[in-house]
């Protein structure tokens, strides 16, 4: 069944230029109704292609790595996949930037800056949380760094997700939301990129959209261990590393976070495009 995941991409890369194509398919209709929800190449998806550069690379100035946690912090925990965010690259250096982003609070438009489930059923995932997060960044560029705030401890993938969850100062910050965050650090250079048996097994751990497709694609179905979803994973992901063009890997930045944003949204899309 690898070739569901094949044809899931090959039929949603004309919607990498964000343009309509003039036959659209059922499969790409529905993807376009909200890309952030449904795009597979997820740094051309509107919330992350947005973003500030300096949030998705590892081209930041030293002296602006608080704000890069603080920005990364705001935008996994409050603004990822909102209606406002077009409005903001994202970055935050100063507190009167989010002030004048968000304005007075208010629940009648509350839910212009916040998706209270962006990544699925959230405890308590609200724009009253920017504070919150932005006290704790310190804490994590600590974590990062040595205690001159000189050199990276080079921080592991693995290590910086356990970091993440054993805090109590990140609301609403569950196992998937510290994954991604920790995607971001490791694009901005802050910490260790996993290896793919690392990265798998993190994958397994998490249970999510991924897992639950890595199972579809085993003929009947059958209940994986985290180990075999960590190994289908692997699987899947040289699958598609020789199948793609150098182009097509190229212009969908194919990495091992793409292939798990993927299959995400292969599982989400499900019910539309029928490959299984």
């Amino acid at each position: 069944m690898m070739d569901s995941i094949d044809t899931f991409i090959d039929e949603l890369l004309p919607l990498l230029d964000a343009q309509s194509p003039a036959s659209p398919t059922p499969l790409q209709n529905h993807v376009m109704q909200n890309l952030d929800h449904c795009l597979p190449f997820g740094e051309h998806a509107p919330s992350r292609a947005r973003l500030h550069p300096g949030l998705k690379s590892g081209s930041v100035h030293s002296g602006d790595i608080l704000s890069v946690i603080r920005s990364l912090l705001i935008f996994r925990g409050i603004t990822f996949d909102t209606r406002r965010a077009s409005n903001s690259d994202g970055w935050y250096s100063h507190r009167s930037q989010w002030e004048y982003y968000r304005g007075p609070y208010s629940e009648d438009n509350e839910n212009e800056f916040v998706n209270a489930r962006a990544y699925g059923p959230t405890d308590g995932r609200s724009t009253k949380n920017f504070s919150t997060f932005w006290d704790a960044a310190p804490g994590i560029q600590e974590f990062l760094f040595d205690d001159k705030m000189k050199v990276l401890h080079n921080r592991g993938f693995s290590e910086t997700i356990k970091f993440l969850l054993a805090r109590k100062d990140l609301p609403s910050f569950g196992r998937l939301s510290s994954f991604l965050l920790v995607e971001d650090l490791v694009y901005t250079g802050l910490v260790q990129s996993p290896s793919l048996e690392e990265f798998a097994r993190e994958v397994g751990n998490l249970k999510k959209g991924a897992g639950r497709a890595l199972q579809r694609m085993v003929p009947g179905h059958p209940s994986l261990s985290q180990s075999d979803i960590a190994q289908a994973f692997i699987s899947v992901f040289e699958y598609l590393d020789n199948r793609l063009s150098q182009e097509t890997k190229q212009l969908i930045g194919f990495d091992m976070f793409f292939v798990e944003h993927a299959l995400c949204k292969l599982i989400r899309t499900i019910r539309v495009h029928g490959l299984f």
